[in-house]
């Protein structure tokens, strides 16, 4: 009877032990459970919350650039010399832009006429140096192009009467004058060339680099009143030439184009 007793008290505490664990490990399973949702929810939540900063960051950057490009004006470039483009003004591929102006640096060494008839097939002219802001960007674009080494070259300027008296091929006047010390020095010297920031007089034959302008006020005001086709032909034509045969003719101003010598009064 003893024993049956034993057994029975033994079999309940095997039973009471047993629904103890059973009740620890489903609770501790609970717990487990709960706190793995908790730290899933603030996972999300905090990979939520990042997300949106950094979707906010990136809508005010976008927003910030996108005003910054609208309200700030760009300043293009010129990819040889490094000089700002002057954006009114279109000026054709490997052409420099200024102040309503076109300029090209003409590598190759030529005489004064020959650049002349050159700078005409683009519809242009030798440059001509209306005043001290022209006068330095032109220097400023002449130092910065390494392929012209500082080479001289030819601008529009001429001496009409072997006086040292000078005028541009397109008939502008001359407010600027920047000889280097010494010069004007030889009178046969008629044409002038930019060197090293200065002007020199030389002789229109020597062969030189130039600059032509294309601008849209090249002859001005004054009219057409006479065209010389068949009296001058291309070989024939030099800027002295035409300058020299309408002062004959008594005509104000001479203005040489491609193959033609254009005389114009002053009306």
């Amino acid at each position: 009877m003893v024993m049956v007793v034993v057994v029975v008290v033994v079999v309940v505490v095997v039973v009471i032990v047993v629904a103890v664990v059973v009740v620890v490990v489903v609770v501790v399973a609970v717990v487990v459970v709960v706190v793995v949702v908790v730290v899933v929810v603030v996972v999300v939540v905090v990979v939520v919350v990042v997300v949106v900063v950094v979707v906010v960051v990136v809508v005010v950057v976008v927003v910030v650039v996108v005003i910054v490009e609208v309200s700030v004006v760009k300043t293009p470039y010129h990819i040889i010399t490094g000089l700002p483009i002057d954006g009114s003004t279109s000026c054709e591929r490997g052409w420099l832009s200024y102040s309503g102006s076109c300029y090209s640096f003409q590598s190759q060494k030529a005489s004064a006429d020959s650049h002349f008839r050159s700078c005409g097939s683009y519809s242009g002219m030798l440059v001509s140096v209306s005043d001290q802001a022209e006068w330095d960007f032109l220097n400023l674009a002449h130092a910065r192009l390494a392929y012209m080494e500082l080479a001289p070259v030819y601008i529009g300027l001429y001496d009409t009467q072997k006086t040292f008296s000078y005028m541009y091929a397109d008939e502008t006047a001359v407010t600027l004058r920047k000889f280097a010390t010494g010069y004007p020095d030889i009178v046969d010297n008629r044409c002038v060339v930019l060197v090293s920031g200065a002007m020199q007089n030389v002789l229109c034959s020597d062969q030189h680099a130039a600059v032509c302008e294309i601008s849209p006020a090249m002859v001005g005001c004054v009219a057409v009143s006479t065209v010389l086709k068949s009296t001058l032909t291309s070989s024939q034509l030099t800027i002295p030439l035409c300058f020299e045969t309408c002062r004959a003719w008594r005509q104000a101003y001479s203005l040489t184009r491609g193959e033609n010598c254009y005389c114009l009064n002053g009306e």
